[in-house]
């Protein structure tokens, strides 16, 4: 479904990734795992058209997207859910959820993605009229999830979702994660907590200094003495 070949990314003079090369199947969930500052965030943005890589290609369904704009990738099914968050604090609940629809123009449509998100996300119905600048940190990462699935995407990236938040928050993220995995979405993740990413990911790849060191199958990067040593505790 996506492939990214050899993108090399810039801010400014500073090259952030360095030949970067990943795929990613339809109904796979991969990730993105290494320390901070490795280039994993980054490697979203460029996909997401945030960021536009200086050198390389990336092409979704067989088709170049590298040198679309944001609007016009979020058009071709792929949506990002940010570190972060980034909700609109003075908006509600439900004003924030339309934001995610902004590109569908079906009221039948946009109903049918509330109804689902709703269902996902029991909170976000109870409380639609609240300012979102009133959730708590867990609240808006639901919120901010349950807005890039109402752009009805076709490959959901999403950035450090469990980043700051409680560990009994971060299993309600997990549980939504599993759900939409059961349901066969493609989801690129970029995670920090590697232990907890390759045990949602079908396949991993681990980033180092914005180059890709290894990669491979989940099982295999859990087992590898390296990532081990510096990303599992030992």
């Amino acid at each position: 479904m996506l492939r990214v070949e050899d993108i090399n990314t810039f801010y400014g003079t500073v090259q952030a990734l360095h030949e970067v090369s990943i795929n990613v199947n339809e109904g796979e969930l991969v990730s993105l795992i290494g320390a901070n500052g490795a280039g994993k965030s980054t490697t979203l943005r460029t996909i997401s058209g945030l960021r536009p890589p200086a050198k390389g290609l990336i092409t979704f369904r067989g088709e170049r997207i590298d040198g679309l704009r944001a609007y016009e990738i979020v058009k071709k099914g792929i949506v990002m859910c940010p570190e972060g968050r980034h909700v609109f604090p003075q908006l509600t609940v439900y004003e924030n959820l339309l934001m995610g629809a902004f590109t569908e123009n079906n009221k039948q449509v946009i109903k049918q993605s509330l109804e689902r998100v709703y269902a996902m996300f029991p909170i976000l119905q109870k409380r639609e009229k609240q300012a979102a600048g009133t959730f708590s940190g867990g609240e808006q990462q639901m919120l901010a999830i349950a807005r890039a699935l109402m752009a009805r995407p076709q490959l959901l990236m999403l950035d450090e979702p469990s980043l700051g938040l409680a560990p009994i928050i971060i299993q309600d993220i997990v549980r939504i994660i599993l759900e939409l995995k059961k349901e066969k979405m493609t989801i690129l993740l970029v995670e920090q907590n590697a232990k907890l990413a390759l045990k949602l990911s079908d396949r991993a790849y681990c980033l180092e200094n914005g180059k890709v060191s290894l990669s491979g199958s989940a099982e295999e990067l859990a087992t590898n003495p390296r990532i081990k040593e510096l990303y599992l505790g030992g």
